[in-house]
């Protein structure tokens, strides 16, 4: 079944992704299931004017961008998210560390890129969002329409088909009215703020503008578009997991490039490293991702394109290799390597 990039739940007081950080690193944990009920009332009595609807909101989103299992217990993203967040940092500050800005484009692009799609095409083309005369429930009709009817068009399965037709069907007849129009724009919107791929101005209402101030003289909504510039690359985007090499492209463009250098024995360092952070936390093996997107994160904060997934499992193979013993790989449920122990 075919699954779209866009978080449609939302609420009024969640509409930023820093809220994720704290259902995730303060509520939930690495080896223990627990229910919602009890992961949002610790989450509303570590967030002020935090409601508990708004509190069993929270867990959703982190769940839905693939941070929680469905028992509330850390993913591979969840351990991610862990490795690479400052955690000397504030978790309540409004502006996002660089780490987190590189991981929280990452989820957006896998989990709401027809949103930053939708979007990016709406400000290049407009100059704001909402135009004069235009009002926040007309915006997110058209993000919902526009964005089934495209994967409509994409999609080949017959009962896809069948879904995306009905959903439309059924938001064309109940259109966003009243207060739930722009809580379902903020979310996406203050997150592409939060980025710096748009801008935010405050008069009378809230609206989102077009960002110049790339190095060429470009906006990065247009550089996304050059990038992504439809839901066919945006679906290959997902597939292949070129996450950070968009990231790259995006945030660290620059007339001297640098690619991902590392010796052999600063890449056992480093991996040592990461996996210790991982299994501090009590589980006994760590994930064969979690390893490979905190060192292209790592690459990014360091100014270097970072290596695709196949290079990183090339350079973790020889390190098996070198040492059989210490090394050991465990296979998942279809016998593919997806997880690292050590010695």
């Amino acid at each position: 079944m075919i699954s779209i990039p866009l978080i449609t739940r939302t609420h009024y007081q969640v509409e930023e992704l820093a809220v994720v950080v704290a259902v995730v690193l303060n509520c939930t944990s690495p080896i223990k299931s627990d229910f919602v009920e009890n992961v949002s009332h610790k989450l509303v009595q570590s967030l002020h004017r935090t409601n508990p609807a708004a509190a069993r909101y929270a867990v959703d989103l982190a769940k839905r961008m693939g941070l929680l299992s469905n028992n509330l217990v850390w993913t591979n993203l969840g351990h991610l998210l862990n490795v690479v967040y400052p955690h000397e940092i504030k978790q309540k500050d409004r502006s996002l560390p660089v780490s987190m800005k590189y991981l929280f484009f990452r989820l957006l692009l896998e989990f709401d890129g027809a949103a930053l799609l939708h979007f990016a095409r709406k400000v290049e083309r407009d100059g704001q969002v909402p135009q004069p005369g235009e009002n926040w429930s007309d915006v997110a009709q058209t993000l919902f329409c526009e964005t089934y009817d495209e994967y409509l068009k994409l999609a080949t399965d017959p009962l896809d088909r069948i879904r995306l037709r009905q959903i439309t069907e059924r938001r064309q007849s109940k259109p966003f009215q009243g207060k739930s129009g722009p809580h379902q724009c903020f979310l996406h919107l203050t997150s592409m703020e939060r980025l710096g791929l748009v801008s935010r101005t405050e008069n009378r209402e809230r609206s989102y503008t077009r960002k110049l101030g790339l190095h060429d003289g470009s906006s990065p909504t247009g550089r996304f578009l050059e990038l992504v510039p439809d839901v066919i690359e945006l679906e290959r985007s997902i597939s292949n997991g070129r996450f950070y090499q968009i990231a790259f492209e995006m945030f660290n463009r620059t007339s001297h490039q640098k690619d991902f250098q590392q010796s052999f024995q600063s890449f056992i360092g480093i991996v040592k490293r990461i996996y210790n952070q991982v299994v501090s936390t009590g589980v006994s093996l760590c994930s064969l991702q979690t390893i490979t997107e905190a060192i292209q994160i790592e690459s990014l904060m360091n100014g270097q394109k970072p290596p695709d997934s196949k290079t990183l499992m090339k350079q973790l193979n020889l390190m098996q290799a070198s040492s059989p013993r210490d090394v050991r790989f465990h296979v998942d449920v279809y016998g593919r390597p997806s997880f690292l122990k050590l010695s």
